[in-house]
């Protein structure tokens, strides 16, 4: 059993920790202890709703036996059981973004189902658009590319789009089963040219104009780029209003979508211009991977064959954490050349 929150393993309490220490115990089937988890934080201290929504789900796809992890707790033992082939549902009463728990749920549906090699579905309800940019189309698109590019049979497909805080999003990703052995390293170290932009304004029970004012905004904050960008309007099944706009730009292979999500008292053209905003940045430096998504891409490099080597712009705080858990849990060495919020270069070792 692996111990974390003590000795070697005393490491940040974070959900985005505790989500890949859930995902690396489930594919590898080896339990772990959670001591102290937030002890630390006058405010926010022992687990809360959202971290024991992620531990409940974990738990459901690999029948797992779950001693603590309720809110307000602050230890938690975790022992998977067989990761099931098969439809598994869940539905998320958090109001954050259900997007970074989809990622990580991913990687136990890919390899323990790979057991009876029969192919896995997750529906997960809940907010797929939130403040922040973390968006179903940041997963789908971008996301979607890398684990295709690790050799993953995946699909993503909105059913509904659910606005935070009220939710009411469903999304289904379908896996098929993959062997350990034939994962693909990745080699994510160089941004290409840019050669093509895509604009996606979606909206629900808002105005028609809402998605135009959006995306015109959008579209002349990525003009500098020299591309004309294409724009698709899309009116979006949901169950409460929202707006989305979604920037894509195809880096050679590699389409990344940055996103922008309406919130109250902001305009549509703020909307417009935050996601473009965040997609010139992110053109304007050579690093491959977004700093949004390496956390979870990460846990994956951990069962691939050979190195990967990825770079970002922008160094996650929580990464050196989540690379403590990867040696714990795999054996993998991770090297990282750099420090949080600035340019770094990740390897996930051979």
């Amino acid at each position: 059993m692996i111990r974390i929150g003590t000795g070697d393993l005393a490491i940040e309490s974070d959900v985005g920790v505790l989500r890949s220490a859930l995902a690396l115990s489930c594919a590898t089937g080896v339990r772990f202890r959670w001591e102290g988890f937030r002890r630390k934080r006058k405010s926010t201290s022992g687990f809360q709703p959202a971290d024991s929504e992620g531990v409940r789900l974990f738990a459901q796809l690999s029948d797992a036996r779950c001693d603590g992890g309720d809110p307000g707790e602050d230890a938690l033992e975790f022992e998977p059981g067989e990761v099931a082939s098969g439809e598994h549902r869940f539905e998320l009463s958090s109001g954050g973004t259900m997007c970074p728990l989809l990622r990580c749920a991913a990687l136990p549906l890919v390899l323990g189902a790979s057991k009876t090699r029969a192919a896995s579905a997750l529906c997960l309800s809940g907010s797929t658009h939130a403040p922040g940019g973390d968006t179903f189309e940041v997963t789908s698109t971008t996301f979607g590319f890398f684990l295709r590019k690790l050799g993953i049979d995946a699909s993503l497909e909105l059913a509904f789009a659910g606005f935070a805080p009220r939710g009411g999003g469903e999304v289904v990703v379908r896996v098929e089963p993959k062997d350990v052995s034939s994962m693909q390293a990745l080699e994510l170290v160089k941004l290409d040219p840019l050669e093509s932009i895509q604009i996606l304004s979606g909206g629900a029970s808002l105005p028609a104009h809402v998605q135009q004012r959006q995306a015109a905004r959008a579209r002349s904050g990525v003009q500098i780029s020299g591309l004309e960008p294409s724009v698709q309007l899309l009116k979006l099944r949901a169950r409460s209003a929202g707006s989305v706009v979604a920037v894509t730009g195809l880096f050679g292979e590699v389409p990344i979508t940055f996103a922008s999500v309406s919130e109250r008292g902001k305009s549509a053209e703020f909307v417009g211009e935050q996601a473009a905003a965040s997609f010139r940045r992110f053109s304007n430096q050579s690093a491959a991977v977004p700093e949004l998504l390496v956390e979870s891409l990460l846990p994956f490099l951990a069962f691939t064959a050979g190195e990967s080597r990825l770079t970002t712009p922008r160094l996650p705080v929580t990464v050196q954490a989540q690379a403590r858990l990867i040696r714990a849990f795999t054996h993998r060495e991770v090297v990282i050349e750099g420090k949080a919020g600035q340019p770094a270069t990740i390897r996930v070792g051979a």
